[in-house]
């Protein structure tokens, strides 16, 4: 269990690649201009890691390199119970696949430290991006953060960090009594309609669609999409001031990708000990 292949993915996969590297696993890479040249992606024996999530549409393995282009499919055609494969958010078809097959798997996303470990990596990310996307100092600024999930926590507390004035909108009375116990102002979601025009900036976090139409307008500064889809808004509303959107998608493999790297390895290397009887 010795020979890795990591496939497509971002830059944690490059990073991830010198890591187990280093620590005397023989990894090849498949991303961008590599030559397979017929043979299979995953060979009899190979740990396998897919990206992280392994696909945004189901059926091609994601990639930030947009000239990879391999399916699901013909990645894991060959694969049988000698593998071992990883992946972030793996598609229920393809992890019923895998118990099919009797292939062991590890989705990375059922790791309780990882999940939490990345939802601080973009709560970091979130500020960078914040800084990337202004020519104003942030400090006094009014920000919301809407949600108070793990990412939510951490992105508030982190721009509190950089002396924004933070907001926090939630529907659960005990989240946003935690808020307020973190030192965070507190919106009842229910009524923020009425606040949008205050902020400077607007985070959210929370997978649906909560804001109309009518409310982007009331938004006068940027707002950034930290959730995952549906995502908090429809994109479209804001198609005559694209400006204001920013995508926050991957940002621990964006702006923090050696760190997001090192957790993945950790969990990784466990794994690949247990299943060779190790500790």
């Amino acid at each position: 269990m010795n020979n890795i292949v990591i496939i497509g993915g971002d830059k944690r996969q490059k990073e991830l690649k010198k890591i187990l590297s280093d620590k005397g696993y023989t990894c090849r890479y498949i991303g961008s201009g590599y030559d397979i040249k017929g043979e299979s992606v995953v060979r009899s024996g190979d740990t396998v890691i897919l990206p992280v999530p392994v696909s945004k549409d189901g059926e091609s393995i994601y990639s930030s390199e947009r000239n990879l282009l391999l399916s699901i499919k013909e990645t894991v055609d060959n694969a049988d119970c000698s593998n071992l494969i990883f992946g972030g958010n793996i598609p229920k078809v393809l992890k019923a696949y895998f118990d099919e097959k009797n292939i062991p798997y590890l989705d990375y996303l059922g790791c309780e430290e990882l999940t939490l470990y990345n939802a601080y990596l973009t709560g970091l990310g979130a500020v960078r991006l914040l800084y990337e996307n202004t020519e104003s100092d942030i400090k006094g600024k009014k920000t919301l953060v809407t949600g108070f999930g793990r990412v939510a926590r951490f992105t508030a507390q982190a721009l509190l960090k950089e002396d924004c004035d933070v907001y926090v909108s939630a529907r659960n009375s005990l989240q946003l009594t935690e808020a307020e116990c973190y030192g965070f102002k507190t919106i009842k979601l229910r009524e923020i309609s009425s606040f949008l025009y205050l902020f400077d900036y607007v985070f959210n976090t929370v997978p649906e669609n909560i804001f109309s139409f009518e409310d982007i307008c009331h938004i006068k500064g940027k707002y950034f999409e930290l959730a995952s889809s549906p995502f908090g808004v429809k994109k479209e509303y804001f198609t005559d001031r694209e400006e204001s959107y920013v995508s926050g998608g991957s940002l621990p493999g964006r702006y923090l990708p050696y760190s997001a790297a090192e957790k993945l390895a950790q969990i990784t290397v466990e794994h690949i000990n247990m299943r060779n009887g190790g500790d």
